[in-house]
């Protein structure tokens, strides 16, 4: 039991690493879609929404044939949603409750998650343990670690101009922060509060990649047995955080065990061992409940599937969103998009925030980007590089910048150049691809902003630099982005007549050179 609590903790220790690392690591150093894409519910779920195959998919399959061997060794010592939920079952989940109902409720979800896929509708954003411990990390988990650095940062800072320690006086770190909703907090929290409902509740009711553990590990090589010493205490099954020991001490339902070996622990006469027993019959007589609903059930709950992802994908629609550079036509995003959260850890402008309910429910927590937040780097590429399902593509920057999100939109009624005649050049000032002009307009007598839509990539710098509080005077909208299902957004670019080009001076993703240091936008002194 101790050397799952290491392996738990290094597994959780490592994924956390990756995703805080996200920002800063090279494009052939990403490990965290790959970690993603363990997930075999999630992989498998994606190809039949999107009805393609992607490369991280090797990665579930992976883990799903070794548990034909280990049984579900993952649940127990890798997966970091399983980590937290056995952190809370610790002060929660101590009392005993018995559902053994549960792997029923587990398979009527993955039937019915499964049957919306193969209609086209994913569901596994709210759903798939590790998108679920992903975004509990970078959405939750990361920005707090990172406001608690730099509080102590600025506690610790006059030791550094005491003591000459440079690296503390001018020490800063990047808080990024989210729009946490409502329903984000539900969704990413729900399976830690099942705690009080009982020990690994989600696990056992709800978790699609549960399901496929537990068909996988019926009759694994590793299992559970009991010698002839065992005295039936009952300490075994009162410990089994899974329900997975009958009454009869001796007989295991492998599908349910996880490997924690909180049983072996809790024998006081070391009767329990896991062994590799390949060629001897499985002692799993007990019925099992998955296999039984799935036979009676399963052929309904796949035609309701479907049914759902047909009515409520067709009965509901919703304006056009801005998407990340690179992402895939809205249709083909939203069957792939597992709103995981990975690009808005990679994001080093914090720039791509999570939807909520005010938008179309279908694309709640996926990534849209917001250039008031920050502005889309011209050298930045990280988001798909980071997606563990192709829903945004892998593009180069040079690529990038003509696969735009949308095109600049000046808002007269609140531009201060057209609606104050103010001398403001901010925008035109900002832009990398000198897509915004200043012209002469009869009526008014300082030059005005006008967009020239065939230069913009929709980067969002304008709007971001913006000098007019509240709602911007230049806004990124979805019109005339360019979405595409492949790495072809310059050829298509030329095709429809875009002439994007980087500022000569443009470097390091922005048009001075540097970041803004300074809180007033570019044209403002002190």
């Amino acid at each position: 039991m101790r050397r799952q609590r290491i392996c738990q903790f290094l597994a959780f220790l490592f994924f956390f690493y990756l995703i805080v690392a996200a920002g800063s690591l090279a494009a052939d150093q990403y490990l965290l879609p790959w970690f993603i894409a363990l997930d075999p519910a999630a992989s498998l779920g994606t190809a039949l929404a999107a009805r393609a195959i992607f490369t991280g998919m090797a990665g579930g399959l992976l883990v799903l044939a070794l548990t034909l061997i280990f049984g579900r060794v993952f649940c127990g010592h890798v997966c970091p949603l399983g980590a937290c939920i056995d952190l809370a079952d610790h002060p929660f989940g101590r009392g005993k409750r018995s559902l053994p109902g549960l792997p029923r409720v587990r398979i009527f979800f993955f039937v019915l998650l499964f049957g919306a896929a193969c209609g086209g509708l994913s569901l596994l954003f709210a759903f798939a343990p590790l998108a679920i411990s992903t975004r509990l990390l970078a959405l939750l988990g990361e920005p707090v670690l990172r406001l608690g650095a730099a509080y102590g940062v600025n506690f610790l800072r006059p030791l550094g101009d005491h003591w000459n320690w440079g690296w503390l006086t001018f020490a800063q770190i990047r808080t990024p922060f989210y729009h946490l909703s409502f329903s984000l907090l539900i969704l990413t929290l729900a399976p830690i509060v099942g705690s009080l409902i009982a020990p690994r509740f989600w696990c056992r009711a709800l978790c699609p990649a549960g399901a496929l553990f537990s068909f996988a590990a019926w009759r694994p090589a590793l299992k559970r047995e009991v010698s002839e010493s065992c005295i039936d205490c009952g300490l075994c099954r009162e410990n089994c955080p899974t329900e997975a020991i009958g009454k009869n001490p001796r007989i295991t339902r492998h599908g349910e065990c996880i490997t924690c070996r909180k049983c072996v622990g809790a024998c006081p006469v070391n009767a329990i061992r896991f062994s590799f027993s390949a060629g001897k019959p499985a002692e799993s007589p007990l019925p099992d409940p998955a296999r039984r609903t799935l036979l009676l059930g399963g052929v309904t709950l796949a035609a309701g599937g479907a049914l759902l992802s047909t009515s409520w994908g067709s009965a509901i629609s919703a304006p056009p969103l801005v998407r990340p550079p690179g992402a895939r036509p809205e249709p083909d995003f939203l069957r792939r998009c597992i709103a995981c959260g990975a690009c808005m850890a990679a994001c080093p402008t914090n720039t791509l925030q999570p939807s909520d309910l005010n938008r179309n429910w279908k694309a709640l927590l996926t990534p849209l980007l917001t250039p008031v937040v920050g502005p889309c780097r011209t050298d930045c590429s990280r988001c798909g590089q980071v997606c563990p399902t192709s829903a945004i593509l892998p593009l180069a920057p040079e690529e990038k910048i003509w696969a735009r999100p949308g095109t600049a939109h000046i808002r007269r009624r609140r531009c201060i150049a057209w609606l104050e005649e103010r001398a403001c050049l901010v925008c035109d000032e900002v832009c990398p691809f000198d897509a915004i002009v200043l012209v002469r307009v009869p009526g008014i007598s300082n030059p005005v902003p006008e967009v020239i839509a065939s230069r913009c990539s929709g980067c969002g710098y304008c709007e971001h630099e913006c000098p007019v509080t509240g709602e911007r005077a230049i806004v990124v909208i979805p019109e005339g982005a360019v979405r595409l299902n492949e790495n072809r957004h310059r050829q298509k670019g030329i095709e429809t007549g875009l002439d994007i080009r980087l500022h000569a001076d443009t470097d390091a993703g922005y048009p001075s050179g540097e970041e803004n240091p300074s809180e007033l936008p570019p044209g403002f002194t002190p």
